[in-house]
């Protein structure tokens, strides 16, 4: 299942990775954080600000299969968790809100990034800098390169 949304990701199909979401949640397929992420990502690239926020909110405490990797990348344990989004999640929605001229719910989604204890990574402010300096508030995205930088 995640190789046919990461197809649609990379295929920028959108519409066809939440049809996959939709049928495996439907079929009760487990789906995992990379489910979920790559169906964002594919939404982040045609611009689909809000289908994108719609999976993310939908991935709060949603059952999902939880992968741990060893160092070789291999997983090594799966248990079913209470899924939350991750930074990967997050910077994906900030990146589909640039994408969408939606600078403030870029920030909206960096401050919610923040508020899970998900460390920011420069991913992420840098997307809401981009959305900010693309809505011409370059003001603003200097205030969030200063506070990247602590």
């Amino acid at each position: 299942q995640n190789a046919c949304i990461s197809a649609c990701e990379k295929g920028r199909q959108w519409r066809l990775s939440l049809l996959w979401i939709r049928k495996l949640s439907e079929d009760a397929l487990r789906l995992d954080e990379i489910s979920y992420n790559a169906a964002i990502s594919s939404c982040e690239k045609r611009g689909r600000w809000q289908h994108g926020l719609d999976l993310l909110i939908r991935m709060h405490g949603s059952q999902v299969l939880h992968h741990e990797f060893s160092r070789a990348g291999i997983a090594d344990d799966e248990r079913q968790t209470s899924s939350w989004p991750d930074d990967i999640s997050y910077n994906a929605a900030i990146s589909a809100c640039r994408r969408g001229s939606q600078w403030s719910q870029a920030l909206v989604q960096l401050s919610r990034l923040h508020e899970a204890t998900v460390p920011a990574d420069f991913i992420g402010y840098s997307a809401a800098i981009s959305a900010c300096a693309d809505a011409g508030m370059w003001r603003l995205g200097l205030s969030l390169l200063h506070i990247m930088d602590r």
